[in-house]
């Protein structure tokens, strides 16, 4: 499911990172190159970087520096979790929401999910474990828990057909934020690099 990943981050003048300072910081991700199997950065000129994406703005574009990295496609990652899972006797239910915990005793012994038909449907087993990203806090309150806490960020992608580049380009948008232009077969996904 991991494919290497090459990024290409181009630097300008006036930004607070300038071509020295981001350099830098990837020569320190050099080190760890022969761990993950990489290859070390390559500092790029102003022209190389155009020859590489010609669409990047050359006012004021001193360069730029590659770096390589290993991506997961997440939703060949879930797929392959849900079929390792239903191989090993595990029953999944999609597009439905948990309505209520079934308890034994001092334990969550299991959960009442209605489907969209509003069907319910009782699960239970000797572990559940919610792994519901950014329900996690509304369904363990459900369960009576105060703990989770979870602080929901900006992360949505757009996904436009992919239109030549080979490579992940890092930028800044207006707010200063660093975002990223990521192939991803046929597509490009724009977003926050977080």
């Amino acid at each position: 499911l991991l494919e290497r990943r090459v990024f290409l981050w181009p630097c300008y003048r006036g930004q607070l990172a300038g071509l020295e300072l981001v350099e830098a910081l990837v020569e320190g991700y050099d080190d760890l190159a022969p761990l993950r199997g990489g290859k070390r950065h390559v500092r790029l000129s102003a022209a190389e970087a155009l020859a590489i994406v010609p669409n990047l703005n050359p006012v004021g574009l001193l360069g730029a520096v590659t770096f390589d990295d290993w991506s997961v496609d997440p939703f060949a990652l879930v797929d392959k979790n849900l079929e390792a899972a239903c191989a090993r006797g595990s029953q999944v239910i999609t597009n439905s929401k948990v309505t209520r915990f079934l308890v034994e005793g001092d334990r969550i012994a299991g959960v009442v999910v209605a489907a969209v038909s509003n069907q319910e449907t009782r699960l239970q087993g000797r572990v559940v474990v919610n792994a519901t990203g950014p329900w996690a806090e509304p369904l363990a309150c459900l369960a009576g828990a105060k703990s989770v806490r979870i602080q929901l960020r900006k992360g949505a992608h757009l996904i436009i057909k992919r239109q030549g580049l080979k490579q992940a380009v890092l930028f800044r948008d207006k707010t200063g934020r660093y975002m990223g232009i990521y192939p991803r077969g046929e597509e490009l996904w724009v977003g926050p690099t977080d």
